[in-house]
């Protein structure tokens, strides 16, 4: 039970890395963008372009090995999360102890997640006020956007990880007994629904050429998802 919190707690700070760096990812390519399209920078597109997309596939590709490399290092425990277990005598007492020593963090760190992404458009905003039309000004600010969301996301994982380690080894919450008989069931339902939404975004994109507007659909998607797990 130690060796599985201290692992999860190691690697709840390179996931929170790697998932930042996903959304750092695009920025080099979109101010780049708002560059060359801007006189005077003497930048041109396709120069842009490729740099930005090289330094986009680098910081995913750093990101990728974080994650690949994280999940090698908890994939030993991996049965926690679906088999029904027992804990040694006072196993139980130590996690709920040191989850009850965490609570306070955890609630801070979902408050500070949650004002960051909030607050998150507010560089965008500004620069609207500023000067609504200066592309390179709003690119500028919606990168600056990015990283405070992207910091957000930071103490949502970083504090997620842990407190779901605790969830597991207590069998509480998502890892209760009895969402663990179930788990075929909806693993089964989470498979045929994310197939069937990513088929009507292919469907509607490619027959409607509408990619600007059809990525509401995955934002859809995601917020009935939880409602169909539920049902």
């Amino acid at each position: 039970a130690n060796a599985f919190l201290s692992v999860k707690a190691a690697t709840s700070k390179s996931i929170a890395l790697a998932a930042f760096l996903c959304i750092l990812s695009p920025i080099c390519l979109l101010v780049l963008g708002a560059v060359s399209e801007s006189p005077g920078y003497g930048l041109e597109e396709h120069a842009a372009g490729g740099i930005g997309m090289i330094i986009l596939l680098l910081f995913v590709t750093a990101a990728v090995a974080v994650f690949i490399l994280s999940g090698r290092k908890t994939a030993a425990y991996g049965y926690l999360e679906k088999d029904v277990f027992e804990t040694e005598y006072g196993v139980s007492g130590m996690v709920t102890e040191r989850k009850a020593q965490y609570s306070g963090t955890y609630t801070r760190n979902n408050i500070i997640g949650a004002s960051l992404c909030i607050m998150a458009l507010a560089p965008l905003l500004g620069g609207a006020v500023i000067n609504e039309g200066d592309g390179l000004l709003l690119t500028l600010m919606l990168s600056a956007s990015f990283v405070i969301a992207g910091i957000g996301v930071v103490f949502f994982i970083s504090s997620g990880i842990v407190w779901a380690s605790y969830e597991k080894l207590l069998q509480e919450g998502e890892y209760s007994k009895e969402n663990k008989e179930n788990q075929p069931i909806i693993a089964a339902v989470s498979v045929a629904y994310w197939l069937i939404a990513t088929a009507t975004y292919l469907g509607y994109s490619l027959s409607t050429n509408n990619w600007g507007y059809s990525w509401v659909i995955w934002v859809a998607a995601g917020i009935v998802f939880p409602a169909i797990v539920m049902i």
